[in-house]
């Protein structure tokens, strides 16, 4: 969240997230494509045809994950001329990463939200959802403890998820939590998961605990991979960060900030 703006949720090259409070005072969540194009011509039309595509495939999205029970933002409405939608306000959530991190509270007891989660992804498992954005931002966890998926634009909508597109999620969520989160709660959040899947998706797959060995053995190279590319990104000059010499020593540190406020 913006610390200049409380109402700004997210805000991005193309699209922003933002808290709005409605006439009647209910507070929903707009979500708003906005693709910067110059003006005149056929940029800036097809820019917005571009935006209302987006717009309503996301709320296309979470309607089905909605009608299939699972926990998402209900979605309200389509509005200026279909480059927002509108949807429900989960109040006083704070995103997984948040709670992992330290900088906000878990609502529950880690251990007690492991098998939550992991039904929460069979769900959109079941609903033939490829999410393709998943990482701890995109979960919230309400004041109940209740987790949500949030975050649907580059999802795709299928018949039916292929098997390895199942573990392929499994693989990308143990390896995020092998950093914050111990083998007991990865344990709980695999077990929630495969209990919650169709019988008939897990007669798909590897037996149990031959998944769940193989998820934690590409979980480890997963995250090594990940390490890998961040110490990359940040241990040479780019875009994003500049190199400096101290003392004799090649530091670098954050361009996006101007020199005097680190």
């Amino acid at each position: 969240m913006d610390p200049t703006d409380p109402e700004l949720l997210k805000r991005g090259s193309a699209r922003t997230v933002r808290v709005e409070t409605l006439p009647d005072g209910a507070r929903v969540v707009v979500k708003s494509f906005r693709t910067d194009a110059p003006l005149g011509g056929l940029v800036a039309p097809l820019a917005r045809l571009a935006d209302r595509r987006r717009a309503r495939h996301e709320h296309a999205v979470l309607e089905r994950l909605h009608a299939s029970g699972v926990r998402v933002p209900r979605p309200l409405a389509l509005r200026r001329r279909g480059t927002e939608v509108v949807m429900e306000c989960v109040p006083d959530a704070v995103t997984l990463f948040e709670a992992m991190q330290g900088r906000a509270p878990w609502p529950a007891p880690p251990g007690r939200l492991a098998a939550p989660l992991g039904r929460l992804l069979a769900g959109l498992h079941a609903a033939g959802v490829d999410h393709s954005d998943l990482h701890a931002n995109n979960v919230l966890l309400d004041p109940a403890g209740e987790p949500w998926l949030v975050d649907f634009h580059a999802a795709r909508l299928r018949g039916e998820l292929p098997a390895d597109v199942l573990v392929r999620d499994l693989v990308v969520a143990c390896a995020a939590g092998r950093q914050w989160l111990g083998a007991r709660f990865r344990a709980r959040f695999f077990l929630g998961w495969w209990r919650a899947l169709p019988a008939g998706r897990r007669a798909e797959l590897p037996e149990r605990r031959a998944l769940a060995e193989q998820v934690e053995r590409r979980g480890r190279v997963e995250r090594r991979e990940v390490g890998r590319a961040r110490a990359a990104r940040w241990l040479r000059a780019s875009g994003s960060c500049r190199a400096l010499d101290e003392d004799g020593a090649r530091v670098f540190e954050d361009a996006r900030l101007p020199a005097e406020a680190l």
